[in-house]
């Protein structure tokens, strides 16, 4: 019942992994949910997980959607 109430929180708020337990800090789909959503969220991230590719790429996807929607 937590990992659901984790998923949909990092998911509709990516920084809301600061305040998830350390357990779920170190997993990586829940990370992966929380950069793809806000990539600020990978300072809440374990160390082993910051540069992972699965999460790089969500950040990437993350931060490429925000740079798409500046005005020219």
């Amino acid at each position: 019942m937590i990992r659901k109430l984790i998923e949909c929180a990092v998911s509709s708020n990516g920084l809301a992994l600061e305040h998830a337990p350390p357990s779920f800090q170190e997993e990586k789909d829940i990370v992966v949910m929380a950069v793809g959503n806000n990539a600020e969220a990978l300072a809440y991230a374990s160390d082993e997980l910051h540069e992972d590719s699965d999460v790089m790429k969500a950040m990437v996807s993350q931060c490429g959607t925000t740079l798409a929607e500046l005005p020219e």
